[in-house]
């Protein structure tokens, strides 16, 4: 009886120019109910957990403007243009606090420059250069890194500006 059952299936086989694959009768259900091999998953099984909350899709637009954000005064643009879309709305809240920061930091640099000129004349000058250049140096990187993630669409924070950009409502 195998052997006509096995000359059957190769008749078949040799009709539908497709082989015949036999399942084991015996397999418990769990096995016989998974996927054959070569077939896709769905697109929706592959996501990691980190980007579940992330809108289903990001227009190159939207990552652009997101990562307009995080570059000083052009944070206007996204505000101006996609201020109602929540993934730019999220950069953008992150990138006013950090424009908020640098005019802060910088005034107080210019404080300081100005108080020591004052006090000690042009001696300090090399100092008040050191800092301004580290200044600029450091909410430079802290900027590239924000549009990394912007134009990536990843919805990370940043580690010190997320503490003030809970105060900063958009």
């Amino acid at each position: 009886m195998n052997e006509e059952n096995l000359n059957q299936n190769q008749d078949q086989s040799q009709q539908n120019d497709q082989p015949v694959e036999e399942k084991p009768d015996n397999l418990p259900e769990e096995v016989a109910s998974e996927p054959a091999i070569g077939e896709v998953p769905t697109p929706d099984a592959t996501l990691p957990k980190e980007q579940d909350s992330l809108p289903k899709s990001l227009g190159a637009d939207t990552k652009v403007f997101a990562a307009l954000s995080y570059l000083s005064a052009l944070f206007i643009i996204p505000w101006v243009v996609k201020k109602d879309d929540s993934y730019v709305k999220f950069h953008l809240q992150q990138g006013i606090t950090l424009f908020v920061i640098e005019v802060v930091v910088f005034f107080v640099i210019w404080l300081f420059q100005a108080f020591f000129d004052a006090i000690f004349g042009m001696g300090v000058a090399t100092f008040v250069v050191f800092l301004n250049r580290l200044y600029w140096f450091v909410f430079g990187v802290i900027s590239i890194w924000g549009a990394y993630y912007g134009f990536t669409g990843q919805t990370k924070t940043i580690p010190v500006v997320k503490d003030f950009s809970k105060y900063i409502k958009v």
